[in-house]
């Protein structure tokens, strides 16, 4: 199915750390954005994971990596704006 979508798909060791530190370091923000969160925002069980998920996923998505480009840049060829975002174009100190 991949190859039929034109994705490369590469399968590494569970052993090769130096290819899964990028995972690894989005598995650590993730867990560490729901915790505080859901301390936050008072909430507990599988519905306040559930709610932290909904939150947390696009902005994490939307953070710029090392690279200077965000996962949602990647995949959509744009940064997505949000209405009321500081670094929209139209704001500007005028």
């Amino acid at each position: 199915m991949t190859s039929t979508h034109g994705i490369l798909h590469e399968v590494d060791p569970g052993e090769a750390h130096q290819k899964l530190a990028l995972v690894e370091r989005r598995h650590q923000i993730l867990r560490k954005g729901i915790e505080v969160y859901m301390q936050d925002m008072s909430v507990t069980g599988t519905n306040g994971i559930r709610q932290a998920l909904c939150y947390l996923l696009p902005q994490i998505n939307a953070t710029p990596s090392v690279g200077g480009f965000s996962p949602s840049q990647w995949l959509l060829g744009k940064q997505i704006r949000l209405p009321g975002d500081l670094a929209l174009d139209r704001m500007t100190p005028a």
